[in-house]
């Protein structure tokens, strides 16, 4: 009658290994899991509204929340209620709210999680506090469709990035290069041995996987030097590398010649890196330098 379809006059452990589902419907001001004192989540948690959610309603309501696990949530005006003045602390967890007006009501301290909220009003309704490392991004806005990125700085974000109905932390794509630059020896006008190729190699030293990898040259270089990417991977796992190759071309007179090589990928912005020629002129016959 209460609508409650899981009620504690204590505290509630999902301990690891553990994996709950709960489906109900609920009623105005109740929750589909209720408790009076802390909710512990080191498993899984599956919690679904069947209804639409009515004024009030909540997937969760506890005093406080410590969650190591993965966490899902599909309905209700709240996600997470915190009642009593309580902290939502998640330390390495996994959480995915989706059909909610709010994700979590309370305070929130988040330490390396991942997560993705999708409200039709706030993912947090009061104050959170961040402790990222660089490994992770984030993104916040009106939808999962108009967002923006929130670099992680020396482990915090920026608190506007907090503000919107969509936020995901996830793992930032990451690409190591093992040449920042590619720098040519001089070459002499007239020449007719070209320079040896430089090998680039790119690696993803990231922890999530890499796609539609993509490495060109600068249109204001393209005449000057030769790319290969015929050998060159799309995407790229976690931890694995590929490679492309970068040449002069022949019949350069003298001069200096610049390029620019753009390694750019989903997730990973883009990398520049800078290429650079001289070519001197040649001595004129019959000159001699004395010493």
């Amino acid at each position: 009658s209460s609508a409650v379809s899981l009620r504690a006059a204590g505290g509630i452990e999902i301990g690891e290994g553990a994996d709950v589902t709960v489906t109900s419907y609920t009623k105005s001001g109740q929750a589909v899991m209720s408790m009076y004192d802390a909710l512990k989540i080191d498993g899984k948690l599956k919690v679904t509204m069947t209804n639409e959610a009515p004024a009030g309603s909540s997937a969760l309501y506890a005093k406080s929340y410590e969650v190591t696990g993965e966490v899902t949530v599909d309905g209700g005006t709240t996600a997470f209620y915190v009642n009593g003045g309580g902290t939502v602390v998640l330390n390495e967890a996994e959480v995915h709210v989706s059909n909610c007006t709010t994700g979590f009501q309370g305070k929130v301290d988040i330490t390396n999680s991942l997560m993705e909220l999708s409200t039709s009003s706030r993912a947090f309704s009061t104050s959170v506090a961040a402790s990222l490392t660089d490994d992770y991004e984030v993104r916040s806005g009106a939808s999962e469709t108009n967002n923006q990125l929130y670099p992680v700085e020396g482990g915090s974000v920026s608190s506007s990035a907090w503000f919107g109905a969509y936020t995901k932390i996830s793992y930032a794509a990451k690409i190591s290069l093992d040449l920042s630059d590619i720098s040519f020896e001089d070459l002499i006008s007239g020449y007719e041995t070209l320079s040896a190729a430089k090998t680039i190699t790119l690696t993803n030293t990231g922890k999530m996987d890499i796609t539609d990898l993509s490495v060109a040259l600068r249109t204001d270089g393209q005449e000057f030097f030769n790319l290969n990417t015929e050998n060159t991977a799309t995407s790229l796992t976690v931890g694995s590398s590929t490679s492309f190759t970068v040449q002069p071309k022949t019949g350069l007179s003298a001069g200096q010649y610049d390029a620019v090589v753009l390694v750019s990928s989903d997730g990973a912005g883009v990398a520049q890196i800078p290429v650079s020629l001289d070519v001197v002129p040649a001595k004129p016959e019959g000159v001699f330098t004395a010493s």
